[in-house]
């Protein structure tokens, strides 16, 4: 179910029109790789944060979460996350402090949840 929801998520990002999104999803252009990174660490947060599930000794921080989230309330958290971040990323003004801050955020949590032994259990 979840690969399902990703592909979707996948081919409703990709398939926008307008130039903030060619700009976004472009391989040639200067916001391209913070917007990525803060994805891909996004992702990496989301992954991490489902493992939490067979760790029933580790107490989830977000407090949106929850100690013990459930598996639907994490990918529900994470899915509008991501619907955010591309929505933020289409307004240029506001998407390198966004980019920026999400790195930063997403990088901490990854990392503290990878200290924790949390590993990617999609």
């Amino acid at each position: 179910m979840l690969r399902k929801i990703l592909i979707v998520l996948l081919l409703v990002l990709g398939s926008s029109t307008g130039h903030a999104a060619t700009d976004w999803l472009g391989i040639n252009t200067k916001n391209n790789i913070p917007a990525w990174t803060a994805a891909a660490l996004i992702v990496a947060d989301w992954g991490t944060t489902l493992d939490i599930e067979d760790h029933r000794e580790v107490h989830e921080e977000n407090s949106t979460l929850g100690p013990h989230p459930t598996r639907g309330a994490i990918n529900k958290y994470f899915i509008s996350k991501l619907a955010l971040h591309w929505l933020i990323n289409q307004y240029k003004p506001a998407r390198n402090i966004w980019n920026i801050q999400q790195v930063a955020i997403s990088a901490k949590a990854v990392h503290g949840n990878w200290s924790l032994g949390l590993r990617l259990n999609f």
